[in-house]
């Protein structure tokens, strides 16, 4: 069959050279490797590893940042008279998707405790994994 004749063919670079061909000559010395079991496999999960990982691409997501969310509770921090949800200044682009809500929630968080830390919030949580209050500190 036409397959069987193309495998039996000779490869070029293993079979056929590109300039003229194999003269017959042959080698006086044979190379001998030896190497231990644990070098062998060491080679081969290079080899796999290089072959696996050559590229990878891990997308950028969308966060909210600490210094956006500092940005975004200051520009709001009049409406924090009495005690408010934090989850009520999360920016509508975040509410979109679950993830996309965990970083928004994540990055007024920690705007809120680096604004407490200065003086300017209050925070207050009732009970364990309960809602985030905020309230501007009366001076």
């Amino acid at each position: 069959m036409l397959s069987d004749k193309l495998v039996k063919k000779g490869r070029l670079g293993v079979d056929v050279y590109m300039r003229g061909m194999s003269g017959g000559i042959r080698l006086k010395s044979k190379s001998k490797y030896t190497l231990s079991l644990y070098e062998l496999l060491k080679a081969y999960s290079v080899h796999v590893m290089r072959k696996n990982f050559s590229s990878i691409n891990i997308p950028k997501l969308p966060l909210f940042t600490t210094e956006q969310a500092i940005d975004t509770i200051k520009k709001n921090l009049n409406k924090f008279d009495e005690w408010s949800n934090v989850y009520k200044i999360i920016p509508k682009n975040f509410k979109v998707s679950k993830k996309l809500k965990k970083s928004g929630l994540a990055g007024l968080f920690s705007a809120s405790l680096e604004l407490s830390k200065e003086g300017l919030l209050t925070i207050m949580q009732e009970k364990k994994f309960d809602k985030l209050l905020v309230k501007q500190k009366n001076e």
